[in-house]
């Protein structure tokens, strides 16, 4: 867990407990400015193994965006033109060439964003993979469990 008192700050993904409130959490979406780089980012993903899971333990409903939030967010990001997106889950396009191809609302919103706009870089975190691709002028980075980039301006 994050403490209170940490500079860290975090948006939810999927497996997330979305009944908790912490302080640190950045929330929906939005823009942020990290080490005089401003960021847009949006959270959720869908879980591919929710069966699995026990709703309210280690799967919430909310884990993917809601229709009213998600057009809030895309009014946001259709007027601030992100150079830099962090999300939890990527494009639908490029989780195809991923080889991924479950149905997910997120990543068709997702899809729907980067279609508005391209940003420079999108950087993910979903699939716990390295995979880096650059669509156009946007580099798309998924970073593995433990994965990190630093940012420059």
């Amino acid at each position: 867990p994050i403490p209170v008192n940490s500079n860290h700050r975090f948006f939810r993904g999927n497996h997330d407990d979305y009944d908790v409130e912490h302080p640190n959490c950045l929330g929906d979406f939005g823009n942020i400015t990290l080490g005089g780089i401003e960021v847009f980012y949006i959270r959720g993903a869908h879980s591919i193994d929710k069966d699995k899971r026990i709703l309210g333990v280690s799967y919430w409903d909310q884990e993917e965006i809601s229709y009213p939030v998600a057009m809030e967010a895309m009014d946001l990001y259709e007027v601030s033109k992100p150079r830099i997106v962090l999300s939890h889950d990527c494009p639908s396009y490029v989780a195809g060439m991923m080889g991924i191809h479950d149905r997910s609302k997120t990543r068709t919103f997702l899809q729907s964003l980067f279609e508005m706009h391209n940003p420079s870089l999108w950087i993910y975190g979903h699939h716990h993979r390295d995979f880096k691709v650059k669509i156009g002028n946007t580099k798309f980075v998924c970073l593995p469990i433990g994965g990190h980039m630093d940012l420059e301006a």
